[in-house]
């Protein structure tokens, strides 16, 4: 239940921000990148160990 919350508040903050479609774009952009570096650093953390 507390990880189903954890999604959906950064979800909300996001609604409430005056974002264009170029904003949103660019943001996602950005999270998108984000992830597949965690991604990528948690394969290699798991490759070592």
């Amino acid at each position: 239940a507390l990880r189903e919350q954890a999604k959906s508040v950064p979800a909300a903050m996001l609604c409430n921000l005056p974002l264009d479609a170029d904003e949103l774009k660019s943001l996602h952009r950005t999270l998108t990148r984000f992830v597949s570096g965690l991604r990528k650093a948690d394969a290699g953390i798991a490759k070592r160990s």
